[in-house]
């Protein structure tokens, strides 16, 4: 297991999850807290793919997280689940400043 105070390895998890995706050619569009679950391990495992695309595609009607992703950005791009991997450390309190997409 981990420390409590210790997400280093839940946000080490969820980047796997997120490569996996990237080198299948497909962008998750919603990473956030509730959609990360952990095992009894406490390794981290990205569900609802409900708003997954391939990379490229539209995401009209793609149901995502409100606050949890860049409002202005209208198709997949890998760029996404980046983004809302940094949101998720500074969310989490591994980054000095709050995350702001566009900056």
């Amino acid at each position: 297991m981990w420390e409590s105070n210790d997400y280093s390895h839940i946000l080490t998890g969820i980047e796997r999850g997120i490569n996996h995706l990237h080198a299948l050619g497909l962008v998750h569009n919603d990473i956030n807290p509730s959609n990360v679950m952990l095992d009894g391990f406490g390794e981290a495992a990205i569900v609802d793919f409900g708003s997954c695309r391939r990379v490229g595609g539209s995401l009209e009607g793609a149901g995502r997280t409100y606050e949890w992703y860049d409002e202005r950005v209208d198709t997949a791009q890998l760029q996404n689940n980046i983004d809302a991997l940094a949101e998720m450390r500074a969310w989490m309190g591994g980054d000095e400043k709050p995350f702001l997409f566009g900056e």
